[in-house]
């Protein structure tokens, strides 16, 4: 016969979550599948609601008390669901106090310039002065990024000498190299705030190298476009 799964949290609790309120049938099945299976999966095409789903379904998690790992293969399918996650009324404390974090390089502007979320934004600014630093030399090192493909651009069309891309490129390597060094500072602290964190948003890639979280284990574990990613990736 067919065994009745065993429940990881009741559905009282799911309904706590004032965003389960707000969903439709079909969302409010998927909220409660997280709560009654050990893995369920949700299906459906583009801009039918399943990124917010997924922010229901950590929502729901909180609510239980529960620790949560969101990753996927992008760093922008990790960033829009942490976008959603952040605005679920129940994750505003979690927010304030450092506890759902966004682990590795965000690629939308939104999350890039919120030091609330990112592992390296709040591990620097309890240290203001590396933090003045390292703003700094990470907006110089963007700059000369778009000025070194500006000029590569420009060399390629012209005779123009080349003196100048070669300055743009010893600044540049100057600079990666010591931000190398804050971000080694920096490594202490970030695994501190890891390991105190309750929502977890990172890629597979970086998962997969990270001491930090290589013994974590989380309660839920939210893989977004799964169908992308390897069997691997997705066993690790």
């Amino acid at each position: 016969g067919i065994r009745e799964p065993s429940r990881r949290r009741s559905h009282s609790q799911a309904e706590r979550a004032p965003l389960r309120a707000r969903a439709d049938r079909n969302q409010q099945r998927a909220i409660d599948a997280s709560a009654t299976y050990d893995c369920s999966f949700i299906w459906g095409p583009p801009g039918t609601g399943k990124t917010w789903t997924i922010a229901a379904i950590v929502e729901a998690a909180l609510a239980a008390h529960e620790t949560i790992l969101i990753t996927s293969h992008t760093n922008v399918a990790v960033d829009n669901a942490i976008l959603d996650i952040i605005e679920a009324p129940l994750a505003k404390e979690y927010l304030e106090t450092g506890r759902i974090v966004r682990y590795g390089v965000p690629r939308l502007p939104q999350l890039h310039e919120d030091d609330r979320i990112s592992v390296r934004g709040i591990a620097a600014a309890r240290k203001p002065e590396l933090q003045k630093r390292l703003q700094r030399l990470e907006a110089e090192r963007r700059h000369l990024r778009r000025a070194r493909r500006d000029k590569t651009r420009a060399a390629r069309s012209s005779s123009a000498p080349r003196h100048r891309l070669s300055e743009i490129d010893q600044r540049f390597s100057s600079i990666t190299q010591e931000l190398a060094k804050i971000y080694e500072a920096l490594r202490e602290p970030e695994d501190e705030i890891l390991g105190q964190a309750v929502v977890i948003g990172t890629t597979f890639s970086k998962l997969s190298v990270s001491e930090a979280l290589a013994e974590r284990r989380f309660d839920l574990v939210v893989v977004d476009e799964a169908s992308m990613a390897w069997v691997p990736q997705v066993m690790l």
